[in-house]
């Protein structure tokens, strides 16, 4: 006999043996091989979802340069009703500058769930623009027009009354 193994006591069975070797969870306390694994998975899922955040950012990569991230790329440019002024309309959103281009202070895209493939602002009232809006992910927003009166701060779609969900509009003019 082994020091390990347990002495057998008279009148016990092999199954009684075994029982006796075996330790048991206190009653209401999940044994620690269950907890282990879905630690583990908790874990994983944490990082998978940091990871995934981060290689998907459609954030700049370098503050200032909308196009620094490699999943932001350019639609349209369009010159502003105010000298100075340039907008990007970019896959994920549009960003604004107000010195020829020269300094981009947003952190992130107007819109920035919207490709915007075109902008037109207004020569008469340089508050009014108007973007062609695509959602990037197909779900949530609605594709088509929308517009702006206070210079960009927020937009409304105005599409059609009858507009298909099926049209992809393609260009808009002020």
């Amino acid at each position: 006999m082994s020091l390990t193994e347990p002495s057998p006591t008279p009148n016990t069975t092999k199954e009684q043996e075994l029982s006796n070797c075996t330790a048991k969870p206190a009653p209401g306390k999940r044994p620690l091989r269950i907890l282990v694994p879905v630690f583990l998975v908790i874990v994983i899922v944490a990082a998978w979802l940091l990871l995934n955040q981060h290689a998907n950012s459609t954030d700049p990569a370098v503050a200032g340069r909308p196009l620094s991230n490699p999943h932001t790329h350019l639609h349209t440019v369009a010159l502003g009703g105010r000298p100075g002024v340039v907008y990007l309309g970019t896959h994920y959103g549009m960003f604004t500058s107000t010195d020829d281009g020269r300094t981009w202070p947003q952190p992130r895209g107007i819109l920035n769930t919207m490709m915007i493939t075109t902008i037109a602002a207004s020569l008469s009232n340089p508050n009014m623009l108007a973007v062609t809006a695509i959602p990037v992910s197909g779900i949530g927003q609605q594709i088509g027009t929308y517009f702006s009166s206070d210079g960009g701060n927020t937009w409304q779609a105005h599409n059609p009354p009858d507009l298909s969900p099926s049209a992809y509009p393609y260009t808009i003019k002020a």
